[in-house]
């Protein structure tokens, strides 16, 4: 998973996502994946993932027809594990199978509510909130929902200063 979450820094310094610091009540504060993380940059780790190992391996969220099948089929005794996939094609490493991706078996998909639209610094706040449906609380808490939908989201990146006023913009 190292190499995921290192094309996850990538991803941030490239301006592909964003995370959010939010303070809900926990001590500290905790950063959140921000609204221009999609699907698409989960795909693209995931894809990362395999170019290294040669193959992955996901837990996915299954019909109770899909686990008799994978009972019938004799896949668990390759010690796969119940609800577990193994994709041996970097090709067969799809947006519809990330979207599927859980933790453990009756987790629920991990992924299943972040955007599956493209996004990144230069989407429209329209484009952001379009592709976020699911997150509309911090999109008003944000202030997003009451800004033109034309404009970039590079132009309203708001800077919350706790201690120490320090500004630092890669692009």
């Amino acid at each position: 998973m190292l190499l995921n979450e290192l094309k996850h820094a990538f991803q941030l310094e490239t301006g592909k996502i964003d995370f959010i610091k939010v303070n809900n009540g926990i001590d500290p504060p905790e950063n959140i994946p921000g609204l221009l993380y999609d699907i698409n940059d989960e795909v693209e780790t995931y894809k990362r993932q395999y170019a290294y190992d040669g193959i992955l391996k996901l837990r996915i969220v299954m019909t109770e027809e899909e686990l008799l099948n994978q009972l019938k089929s004799g896949k668990i005794k390759s010690s796969l594990g119940l609800g577990s996939l193994e994709i041996k094609k970097i090709k067969k490493i799809t947006a519809n199978v990330i979207v599927k991706v859980e933790d453990y078996i009756g987790g629920g998909s991990l992924y299943s509510s972040i955007s599956s639209k493209n996004l990144d610094i230069h989407s429209s706040i329209g484009v952001i909130r379009r592709g976020n449906k699911n997150r509309n609380g911090l999109i008003s808490r944000l202030g997003i929902d009451k800004e033109d939908k034309k404009k970039s989201h590079i132009d309203f990146v708001k800077v919350y200063i706790e201690t120490n006023p320090f500004i630092y913009v890669k692009y």
